[in-house]
């Protein structure tokens, strides 16, 4: 995807999630609830800087909490990510396949492993306050998923964070239950995060895949500060998000105001799992957006899912390739339109096929 007007950095930060309003602590009282966040940031990077790698993230999610108390560019073992370390890693190797639409073998990993990417690591941040993004990941996939979606939106100027699993964390199931434990770290997360002086804290975005799209729904009608909702096939859209919502009796669908898009797609996934789209037909106080991008699966909305595909070159990856680039920058204009208030992207929302450069075939959009 195209770089933005800034320079982007990334970190990984700790975030306590033991507070107040907090996810209720394990039965384990030596439980870790520190929560593991990756952080997207404009930078004020000067002259040429090393680049991070897919190989880097990967490493992020292994980082000790010592990593934090590191310097603004200081070294930490996670940087220095070989490529060809990980190939040989069980957990990464199934973590990738996961978002495959076919076994990848050691050199195609391999391959994508060493995929650059726009990010330096640690790099100092740029002056100014800057509206926060939260990405959502869904349940349970490693927080790097979303890795060039995150540079993406931190080069258009936004602070963008995503949140990996705490130290120490219970199994949780896909039920009502563990929904709104994912959607209370989420609170933990921006309430530390708007905090801070870098960030302006009115105003923030989500944006969230799978069960994280869900668990953002949660998040938003307690949030007088969430000004948008890009559900990148979200929960929401699905038969078993649909009944998770109406259990949640807190919810009153008919009265969620906050400006809604649900993206999804048309392509053949790898499980076939019940859409329902109730939730975006009772929407009826907000402003709510239904956008098909058929070549994409359920994986394909993330930036794993595409380059995994990239990878496979079978069949023909560029129609994904430049849907999942129209998806990242709708996504960009709908942030701009109702998180920073900014006519000319909000003008681009109703009709985007030429400015996307796609056809009514590769994408159709209803309203209300």
């Amino acid at each position: 995807m195209p770089a933005g007007p800034h320079a982007v950095g990334f970190r990984v930060i700790w975030i306590d999630a033991t507070g107040p309003g907090s996810t209720a602590p394990s039965p384990n009282r030596a439980c870790d609830r520190r929560l593991r966040v990756l952080l997207w940031y404009p930078s004020a990077i000067v002259g040429h800087a090393v680049k991070a790698t897919l190989a880097t993230y990967v490493a992020a999610t292994r980082s000790p909490p010592s990593d934090s108390s590191a310097p603004v560019g200081g070294s930490t073992v996670w940087e220095a990510a070989d490529s060809r370390a990980f190939v040989r890693d069980s957990a990464t190797v199934a973590q990738v396949n996961d978002f495959a639409t076919a076994p990848l073998d050691a050199r195609e990993i391999g391959l994508m492993l060493a995929t650059p990417a726009m990010a330096v690591p640690r790099a100092a941040p740029a002056r100014g306050r800057y509206h926060l993004v939260l990405l959502g990941n869904g349940l349970g996939p490693p927080f790097f998923i979303h890795w060039a979606l995150g540079e993406y939106l931190a080069g258009r100027g936004y602070t963008v964070a995503a949140l990996g699993g705490a130290i120490c964390e219970e199994p949780r199931q896909l039920d009502l239950s563990g929904v709104a434990a994912i959607s209370r770290d989420m609170n933990v997360v921006v309430k530390k995060l708007t905090a801070l002086s870098d960030v302006d804290p009115a105003r923030i975005g989500l944006v969230g895949w799978s069960v994280g799209g869900l668990a953002q729904a949660f998040m938003a009608v307690t949030n007088t500060n969430v000004r948008a909702l890009v559900s990148l096939d979200g929960a929401m859209g699905y038969e078993y998000g649909r009944q998770l919502l109406d259990s949640a009796t807190w919810i009153e669908q008919t009265h969620f105001t906050t400006p809604f898009a649900h993206l999804t797609g048309d392509a053949t996934p790898q499980r076939v799992v019940a859409k329902s789209f109730a939730f975006y037909d009772s929407i009826t106080r907000g402003p709510a957006y239904l956008l098909h991008f058929r070549p994409l699966s359920h994986a394909q909305f993330t930036s794993l899912g595409v380059l995994a595909a990239q990878s496979l070159k079978s069949p023909d990856p560029r129609p994904v390739t430049k849907a999942y680039a129209a998806v990242a920058q709708y996504t960009a204009w709908f942030l701009d339109a109702y998180v920073r208030g900014d006519r000319a992207a909000a003008a681009q929302l109703g009709c985007p096929w030429e400015p996307l450069n796609l056809t009514h075939a590769d994408l159709s959009l209803e309203r209300h």
